[in-house]
């Protein structure tokens, strides 16, 4: 029997479908392929950066010693001066600076920035092309759906007319059956001839071809529809 609503079961089908899985995921991709064409066509902003850091400082060292040289005639005019100049030579003559030419650590930040200023009619025909492509995966995924549905009309209520015509089938071959047995009874005491119990035989074998017809078929049908439900063949 079926224990389930066709609302509830139509779900089920819905949910078991790997066809409709797929079609489902095709509409997906197309509305991807909508939004990524129509993203081409706006505003983008790229940005790169960087961090180093240097194990030695990055600089020039100079000796006092050869700035000084250039004064040396000057200090030289007189004694008061060449021993102010002596004096400059001795501190600072043999000592050394640095200037630093980069820091140690130093880091970078590089941004781009895209704006489309004409895109004449691409950009219209991109949206329209994006567009159709998602419609008609909508309207596969629709398509997929509805064939579906009908398929399940008649495999659920075909399922509901297998099991009743089979049921008929029985009860008209009991019926036969009886009557076969009735016709007999009455040959055996002469009250009917050998071709009534043939007819009443024939019948009943006729009644019996039919009834495994039948049952052949509810079979056929219930196993559709425990497929289609995703459920055991042998499912009730």
């Amino acid at each position: 029997g079926q224990d389930i609503s066709f609302s509830e079961s139509l779900n089920q089908v819905y949910n078991n479908s790997n066809v409709l899985r797929i079609a489902e995921n095709e509409r997906t991709k197309a509305k991807s392929i909508h939004q990524s064409l129509n993203s081409s066509w706006f505003p983008t902003i790229a940005a790169t950066g960087s961090y180093s850091w240097m194990s030695d400082k990055i600089e020039v060292t100079q000796e006092y010693k050869s700035l000084l040289e250039p004064f040396d005639s000057y200090f030289n005019k007189n004694i008061i001066t060449q021993t102010i100049g002596n004096t400059i030579h001795n501190f600072l003559g043999n000592t050394t600076f640095s200037v630093p030419i980069m820091d140690q650590n130093w880091a970078s930040i590089d941004a781009a920035i895209v704006y489309p200023i004409f895109t004449g009619g691409r950009r219209i025909y991109a949206n329209a092309i994006g567009k159709e492509i998602e419609n008609i995966g909508t309207l596969g995924e629709q398509e997929t759906r509805a064939t579906i549905f009908l398929l399940w009309v008649e495999t659920y209520y075909g399922l509901q007319l297998s099991i009743e015509n089979e049921k008929v089938r029985k009860e008209n071959l009991q019926a036969l059956s009886n009557h076969y047995r009735e016709v007999l009874a009455f040959k055996a005491n002469g009250m009917t001839n050998e071709m009534d119990c043939l007819i009443a035989q024939v019948a009943v074998e006729d009644a019996e071809r039919q009834w495994k017809a039948a049952q052949k078929n509810t079979s056929i049908v219930q196993y559709r529809f425990c497929q289609m439900l995703g459920l055991d063949s042998t499912c009730n």
